[in-house]
């Protein structure tokens, strides 16, 4: 009687410790988890945070570069009035080059391209609808954002460019060849007469 009061309490204890043991590995495990959930979260939104102020600085930075270039009267606005493309060439490749934009290109006051800096044999198309562009024409105002743009506009951006794109853009209708587009970060300017009117629109961009 005694050994089994013994082997009853020893068993007791046993179960006891492993019923201890059991659930401080289930408290653990879901401590360990959720500090690693958390600093996954942490972690996560840190990068978001990081890459977010990155885009934004980029497309300030595109935006100040248009908007610096556009000011200029001896160069951009004199040239556009006097329909000097050799001038607006030559000022715009310079931009273009030194701030590392894959497009850069001016309208007329009509919206129509005028000079593209990087492809200038490919100009008259007009890119007024262009939501960047239409708002610059509609508020007079600097904007800037991302856009997806197709082959084909960016064949006329720059011969070659389509190429380097990353987006691959599935068209509805079946039976057509995939679109190759590319994903940019992009900003537009307006160019201002001394009578205060939009007389063009500078608009540039980098390819994603």
């Amino acid at each position: 009687m005694k050994y089994f009061l013994q082997t009853k309490l020893i068993l007791s204890f046993f179960l006891v410790v492993l019923l201890v043991g059991i659930a401080a590995i289930m408290i653990s495990v879901i401590i360990v988890r959720s500090w690693t959930d958390r600093q996954a979260r942490e972690t996560i939104q840190s990068d978001l945070a990081a890459a977010f102020n990155i885009y934004n600085n980029k497309l300030e930075e595109i935006q100040t570069v248009l908007e610096f270039t556009a000011l200029r009267p001896r160069t951009i606005r004199d040239a556009l009035i006097e329909r000097d493309k050799d001038t607006l060439l030559l000022k715009l490749e310079e931009v273009r080059l030194l701030s590392g934009l894959d497009i850069l290109a001016i309208t007329d006051e009509k919206g129509d391209v005028f000079v593209r800096s990087h492809n200038p044999s490919e100009f008259g198309d007009r890119v007024r609808d262009d939501a960047l562009v239409a708002r610059v024409f509609e508020t007079g105002k600097p904007v800037n954002g991302n856009s997806i743009v197709s082959r084909q506009e960016l064949n006329k951006e720059e011969l070659g460019l389509a190429d380097r794109a990353s987006v691959m853009m599935e068209k509805i209708s079946e039976g057509e060849e995939n679109n190759l587009a590319g994903l940019f970060i992009r900003a537009a300017a307006p160019v201002i007469s001394e009578e205060g009117n939009i007389i063009g629109v500078l608009y540039g961009g980098i390819l994603l």
